[in-house]
């Protein structure tokens, strides 16, 4: 314990640490390789997921757009209605409507 140092860009470090990092870099080692005709199909999805969110270019352009339209899809969000939306909308998210996601 008196010979650990703490990394500067960490506020604590513990024994687990080391091994947290390890399996971060695994799973990314794991997203990042090219698709195998073998793989499983939720190595596939999570691929699929994983480059769509570092996709910044794509993200910058289309921005919270896609975003919107699904929360209006399963019944909006009261506080994107802005002026629109008061208490008297009733506003629910059905469990139906969280189903869609």
């Amino acid at each position: 314990m008196t010979t650990t140092t703490i990394p500067d860009d960490k506020s604590r470090f513990s024994v687990f640490d080391p091994l947290q990092e390890e399996i971060y870099s695994r799973g990314r080692t794991l997203l990042e390789e090219a698709e195998r005709s073998d793989d499983f199909e939720s190595y596939k999805l999570a691929r699929t997921h994983y480059r769509s969110c570092i996709d910044e270019d794509t993200l910058e352009r289309k921005g919270v757009e896609p975003l919107k339209r699904k929360l209006k899809e399963i019944g909006g969000w009261p506080v994107l209605e802005g002026d629109n939306w008061n208490s008297e909308n009733n506003f629910t998210w059905l469990e139906t409507n969280l189903d869609m996601i």
